[in-house]
């Protein structure tokens, strides 16, 4: 920090250990954003954590490293509690800590960080479209099929689907098993 051939005076300030930084807020947001598809403003989230952390004379550099790779820690159980396949993305996720480590300068972390999360950001809206036409599929499937004997392993095939995605696609927009949706759809009919 003084340069070579400083002379660095002791004070009771420099003495002690530096103190404990963490952004919890910034997580938040970043989280948020990242799950609302505002990438601009996750990349301007990482922009003013690395001037805040460049803005802390007494952080120390293992404080950093332990923010950003808690940030990516955060970023993981995200998409694990959202059922969102991180290792799609990222297949050797013990590679990202080595490589924060690996960063000699804050710049460096902030361009790695933002490419982190503009890759996340593209392959999740491209996963987002892709569900999108898949429960188009199913649900079409379904509202055609309904008055014949269902088998759900042929369905899988057909649609080439596995049949537990397919639950989760139907009971996350109707709140209905399969079944009970094959049911209300032939209730329906009968009612009609």
């Amino acid at each position: 920090l003084s340069g070579h051939g400083s002379i660095i005076f002791w004070t009771q300030e420099n003495s002690g250990k530096s103190r404990y930084y963490y952004p919890f807020a910034r997580e938040k947001h970043i989280l948020n954003y990242l799950s609302t598809g505002h990438i601009d403003k996750v990349e301007n989230e990482i922009h003013n954590l690395v001037q805040e952390i460049r803005g802390m004379p007494d952080i120390s550099c293992e404080n950093i490293i332990q923010v950003f790779n808690q940030l990516i820690s955060a970023t993981i159980k995200y998409f694990v509690e959202n059922n969102i396949a991180i290792g799609r993305i990222f297949p050797n996720v013990y590679n990202l800590y080595l490589e924060v480590a690996g960063k000699e300068t804050l710049g460096d972390l902030e361009d790695y960080m933002i490419n982190f999360y503009q890759k996340i950001h593209s392959v999740t809206q491209s996963v987002e479209s892709n569900d999108k036409s898949n429960e188009e599929k199913i649900f079409a499937y379904l509202n055609n099929n309904y008055k014949t004997e269902l088998d759900f392993e042929k369905m899988a095939r057909d649609l080439q689907i596995s049949y537990s995605y397919i639950r989760k696609i139907v009971k996350s927009v109707t709140d209905k098993s399969v079944l009970d949706y094959i049911n209300s759809l032939r209730i329906n009919e009968g009612k009609r």
